[in-house]
């Protein structure tokens, strides 16, 4: 039988092995070599955050300034009619 060492490998609260951990991010400062130590769901997390960010900046970039300032800020430019804005006064003083 093997002798187990009594030092073996530690790990993190998330089950990574720390010793990796520390190569990896000294080693290197890509994205995709840090998540080489992750999980498959990491994984896929991270390149749905990278593309959503890709997608907005796209987007922002074909909008006008006020464009993107209604879409910073939607409660400022919407419009509402004069009975629906009673209705939600009423509804708040009821609630109250």
């Amino acid at each position: 039988a093997k002798a187990k060492k009594k030092g073996g490998p530690k790990y993190d609260e998330v089950g990574r092995r720390i010793d990796r951990q520390k190569k990896v991010v000294s080693d290197s400062s890509s994205d995709e070599e840090l998540l080489d130590d992750l999980c498959p769901s990491s994984r896929r997390d991270a390149d749905f955050e990278r593309e959503l960010k890709r997608m907005k900046k796209k987007v922002r970039e074909g909008m006008t300034a006020q464009q993107r300032e209604e879409m910073a800020n939607p409660w400022l430019h919407t419009q509402i009619s004069d009975g629906e804005r009673q209705l939600k006064k009423d509804m708040f003083k009821s609630f109250y």
